[in-house]
């Protein structure tokens, strides 16, 4: 990698140009944003139900099988995206090719409806705020 610079023309004042650098430096500052407790309760209740109901969807009417993640020290963080994303997008899929037999399980999961605004119901049809 070549990095420039640009230096004053000592032979035209006013211009520049540029020069291959004699140095450089990359500073690497870490952010980290530090969440609440809640946060972490909340996700895994969330992560359960959600691995409840592909569950039983999946043991009833085999909508999908778990996608296969690479085992090792890598992996650790990325396997949990992975597979969250599989469920949802099965049970989504599901849900929309045939409402009538997803509509029951996922009532029974979500008794208390959606608490987001501009939602979609089962079926998906949208719905106002709750």
């Amino acid at each position: 990698m070549t990095v420039y610079e640009i230096r004053p023309d000592a032979s035209a004042p006013g211009y520049t140009h540029e020069v291959p650098a004699d140095t450089m430096t990359i500073h690497i500052v870490p952010r980290f944003l530090v969440l609440p407790e809640q946060y972490f309760d909340d996700r895994r209740e969330g992560r359960d139900s959600m691995s409840k109901i592909f569950g039983e969807l999946n043991e009833r009417y085999a909508i999908s099988a778990r996608p296969v993640v690479p085992v090792g020290p890598e992996w650790q963080i990325r396997r949990h995206a992975v597979e969250e994303v599989g469920m949802d997008e099965a049970i989504q899929a599901f849900r929309r090719e045939q409402p009538d037999l997803a509509l029951p399980v996922l009532q029974r999961y979500l008794a208390g409806g959606s608490t987001r605004p501009n939602d979609h119901d089962f079926r998906g049809e949208k719905r106002g705020a709750v």
